[in-house]
């Protein structure tokens, strides 16, 4: 045992090292041999690399295709020599290309060799050697040259597809035997290195499913840029992408139809130098500058942003601008989405001078109407006031008609004058007084007062019949109202020749909300309207019967008046109507209980027409009755006039010499004692001397105006700065008053004038 171990210890070095020895030289022999081999397979797949990227195989097929290509080129050149030549040339030069890199290819030894690939590359030759002369030469050869050409290129066409087949057919060879080399090689490296060879599969594997995971996201990608490509392309916005130097990366379509650059022109400009407007690029600097050095941002992600841009031609229009920043793998970059806005602010420029103008003309028109008002009321105030002032003179019978014919002529003047003010007021969008108490019944019984003579001169019966018992009080306009139904009374009058006109009332029940429905319908047993009119009636300037025999006289506003009080009152009116038989005009408005209980001042008003034995009671006339016209904006029904308690003295200011004595003759008729002035300013010196117990102004005048007169009167210390002034005027209009009162005056009397105001 001791020599076996003795044996053993002496000869384990020398195994360990014969061991070792073999192992290292397995290892060695293994590792030349995988060496070898794979310095084998390294070769042949560099081989297979260069091949690769020779790319024979395409170029063989792509040299057919730009043959035939230059082959349709000669043939539409000989067609059109004009126009073709120079594509002859490019198509020539393109071709010509392809057959020099298979020349330069490692395969074309192995293909000229061949007898019958020589002779076709020699007729290639040939050919190019005959083209180039022509192709590098003048239009004028080449023209010339185009038959001899296309009869050539139609010769080679079978010698190129030859050339392609056998190319296509060696590399095919060649691939297949360097394919199979390869194998073998791949083969005998798995032999020697099973374990490299799992490990490498197992690698693989994994390999793989990193690839799969890689192609789906390159598919996704793929997918959303050509997305974000078409947005960008159809996008009507044109879409502005510049890196932090400002210069272009991304232009689109829409962008180049704004401004006018293609894409090649603008990427990679500076956005500043190509599309700012020049006194925009200042302020542009300073606001990257601040947001590149400090991260401030002011436009960037402040939504849309109304600037000025230039287009190529050197135009500067506005644009909408809205600006946002993002990450690049080449860094920070900044997306603007722009829109052009010239349009829209044309439009708008446009809609603002037509509102311009339409307010101008409104403006023009109320001008015209004040103007128009003034100078038609200041001469009918000396007609109308001659004439009061005559009927109160000992007349004889035919005089006195004669001063009715006028008064009545003068009366239905101002009327049409009142009727056309009327429409400017309410075309003018102005309602005709606010809500207020006012008792329905007696309203209605004024209205039918004012009308009493007439319909007794015509032997009608006028009456105001309420269906459920008196209405009472209620909210309401009672301007707007009393016009209304003065006007639907009247027109009722006009054309009703005998029977009844009669006015009808009714209170619907309340609503959900408590709102009620006021029913007003006034009837007649007149001349009627034909159906196919009743649509109109209620149209400006509508008189059913133009002829020069008609019944009844008007500008045929007074309908139309009506119904845009109506409608402003939030109401509704129409007609009913049967010719011959009569019509009944209805109108209904939404009104509220005035649920106070009626002051006195509201009972005098219900019974302002004199006592009545009941709702069914005709209306009659009661009493004298002074009725000036049918200004809305004042009461219709008048009390008498009755004489002064005291002489006062009293201050005219007016330029008219006629007004002057109308007014004169009427206060000293009254027992006063009158001080005239003939403008403004004498009148102010007049008052500032002495103290008058009232003061009447005409607005118009020379010198000093009636408002002027007044502001002065009321801002001084003198003897009449508290003295009751009076406007007498022909400007009639709403606004009108207002201003007046304003001014400081007590009241305003519109011309013309008569006593009983």
């Amino acid at each position: 045992m001791a020599i076996a171990w003795s044996n053993l210890g002496l000869n384990a070095p020398r195994d360990r090292i014969f061991a070792s020895a073999a192992a290292i030289f397995v290892f060695v022999v293994i590792a030349v041999g995988i060496a070898t081999l794979a310095r084998q397979a390294l070769d042949q797949i560099r081989i297979l690399n260069t091949a690769s990227s020779d790319n024979l195989q395409w170029t063989l097929s792509q040299t057919e295709v730009e043959f035939l290509l230059y082959y349709n080129a000669i043939l539409h050149a000989g067609a059109n020599p004009d126009k073709g030549l120079s594509d002859v040339r490019r198509r020539f030069d393109v071709f010509y290309s392809r057959i020099d890199t298979i020349r330069r290819g490692p395969l074309y030894g192995r293909l000229a060799v061949k007898p019958q690939m020589a002779e076709e590359f020699a007729h290639l030759d040939a050919f190019i050697v005959a083209s180039l002369p022509f192709i590098d030469g003048s239009d004028e050869k080449l023209r010339a040259q185009l038959p001899r050409m296309i009869s050539e290129a139609a010769s080679l066409r079978s010698d190129i597809r030859a050339i392609s087949l056998e190319g296509i057919r060696v590399f095919s060879e060649i691939a297949d035997q360097q394919r199979q080399s390869v194998s073998d090689t791949m083969q005998r490296i798995a032999m020697l290195t099973v374990s490299l060879i799992l490990l490498l599969v197992l690698a693989l594997f994994f390999l793989a499913r990193i690839y799969g995971t890689a192609r789906k996201q390159a598919v996704e990608n793929i997918a959303v840029r050509d997305r974000l490509q078409a947005m960008l392309n159809t996008s009507l916005d044109a879409v502005l992408v510049v890196d932090r130097a400002g210069r272009f990366v991304e232009f689109n379509g829409a962008a180049t139809e704004i401004f006018g650059y293609t894409a090649e022109e603008a990427l990679g400009q500076e956005m500043t130098k190509l599309i700012f407007a020049e006194h925009m690029i200042a302020a542009h600097n300073a606001g990257m500058k601040r947001h590149l050095e400090t991260g401030v941002q002011r436009v960037i992600g402040a939504g849309r942003v109304q600037v000025e841009a230039k287009r190529k031609t050197g135009e500067v229009f506005p644009v909408e601008l809205s600006v946002a920043k993002t990450m690049s793998p080449e860094g920070e970059i900044f997306v603007s989405y722009l829109r052009d806005i010239s349009d829209r602010i044309r439009a708008e420029e446009h809609l603002t001078n037509a509102r311009d103008d339409a307010l101008a003309g409104e403006r023009a028109k109320a001008r015209f109407m004040a103007v128009m008002s003034h100078e038609m009321r200041t001469p009918l105030n000396g007609l109308l006031g001659a004439l009061d002032l005559l009927r109160s003179t000992p007349l004889t019978a035919k005089q006195r008609e004669f001063t009715e014919v006028m008064q009545k002529t003068g009366a239905l003047l101002l009327h049409h004058v009142s009727d056309v003010l009327d429409i400017s007021r309410l075309e003018s969008g102005k309602v005709v007084g606010d809500k207020a108490p006012l008792h329905l019944d007696a309203l209605v019984q004024d209205v039918l007062a004012t009308q009493s003579a007439l319909a007794e001169s015509k032997g009608l019966d006028l009456r105001y019949l309420p269906e459920q018992g008196a209405i009472g009080m209620m909210l309401g306009s009672a301007i707007g109202l009393r016009q209304v139904m003065l006007n639907l009374v009247s027109n009722a009058i006009k054309f009703t020749e005998t029977g009844q006109v009669a006015v009808h009332a009714s209170l619907s029940e309340p609503g959900p909300m408590g709102e009620l429905r006021l029913s007003l319908r006034v009837r007649d047993t007149g001349i009627g309207i034909a159906p196919e009119d009743q649509a109109r009636v209620f149209d400006d300037f509508i008189t059913l019967d133009s002829s020069f025999g008609r019944r009844a006289d008007g500008t045929g506003l007074g309908l139309g008046i009506a119904r845009r009080i109506a409608n402003s009152m939030g109401g509704e009116i129409g007609v009913i109507s049967q010719p011959n038989l009569g019509s009944t005009f209805w109108i209904d408005l939404p009104f509220e209980r005035a649920f106070a209980s009626p002051s006195a001042s509201a009972v005098q008003a219900a019974n302002v027409n004199g006592d009545h034995t009941g709702p069914h009671a005709p209306a009659k006339a009661r009493g004298p009755r002074m009725i000036q016209h049918t200004d809305p904006t004042a009461p219709v029904a008048r009390p008498p006039a009755k004489k002064a308690r005291r002489s006062l003295d009293i201050l005219v200011m007016e330029d008219n010499q006629i007004n002057r004595f109308v007014l004169r003759e009427m206060l000293t008729g009254e027992g006063h004692r009158i001080t005239e002035a003939v403008d403004g300013l004498e009148g102010v010196a007049m008052a500032q001397a002495q103290r008058f117990d009232v003061i009447f102004t005409d607005i118009s005048m020379p010198k000093l105006d009636g408002i002027a007169a007044t502001v002065q009167l009321r801002a001084g210390n003198g003897p009449c700065s508290q003295v009751p002034i009076i406007a007498l005027t022909a400007h009639a209009l709403a606004h009108d008053r207002a201003l007046f009162l304003a001014s400081g005056m007590n009241a305003v009397l519109n011309k013309p004038l008569d006593r009983a105001m």
